[in-house]
């Protein structure tokens, strides 16, 4: 699962450096944050919400389309892409994640739907380690190591759920993350 994952990181980095352009072009967005991105910094963790919200929206169109399993697969693909920009704006590392998979497995065997909303419950937890809220005036340090632990598991909650609850392999995994991919490159090279 390590060197599947870490193409998929460099993968998703790639599409990154595209859609930043693209943005940037559409709606003068100033995506020109670091990555890894200042947890502590107000504009980037808007942006990480941002970000976990898409994984949220991809999760649930895969709970409109539970009873279609392709089109459930593809909408946790697209949760998938999301989930594995978040990781790398966050500066989580794929071995960051692989490293604790068997320590932090955990079969997730229930109705998909509930296997989806403790993904979205673990990746709440991540996003309210960030306290930068547009509106507080006072800023409060991020604690990073706790945000990042939150992050892998939800990390790893969302792999157990394709791998378990959705039955799919690794290999199934990168094959459709790689589908979606080249999908999202056509659509930049087409103005989609």
């Amino acid at each position: 699962m390590k060197e599947i994952l870490e193409s998929i990181f460099d993968k998703q980095r790639m599409l990154m450096e595209k859609y930043a352009v693209i943005e940037h072009n559409l709606i003068g967005s100033d995506n020109e944050l670091e990555i890894p991105v200042d947890l502590d910094n107000r504009v980037a963790q808007a942006r990480l919400r941002q970000v976990a919200w898409w994984v949220v929206e991809e999760l649930g169109e895969a709970l409109s389309d539970i009873g279609n399993k392709e089109k459930f697969q593809e909408e946790l693909i697209d949760a998938l892409h999301f989930l594995t920009e978040l990781a790398i704006l966050s500066g989580l590392e794929p071995q960051e994640i692989t490293d604790k998979m068997s320590d932090d497995f955990c079969r997730l065997a229930e109705e998909d739907y509930v296997s989806i909303l403790k993904v979205i419950h673990l990746l709440s937890r991540s996003m309210n380690c960030l306290k930068n809220k547009p509106w507080k005036q006072t800023p409060k340090k991020t604690n990073v190591k706790l945000y990042k632990i939150e992050l892998r598991s939800c990390f790893i909650g969302f792999i157990n759920l394709l791998l378990i609850d959705v039955d799919m392999s690794p290999q199934e995994i990168y094959d459709a993350y790689l589908g979606k991919n080249k999908e999202n490159q056509r659509r930049q090279n087409e103005n989609y």
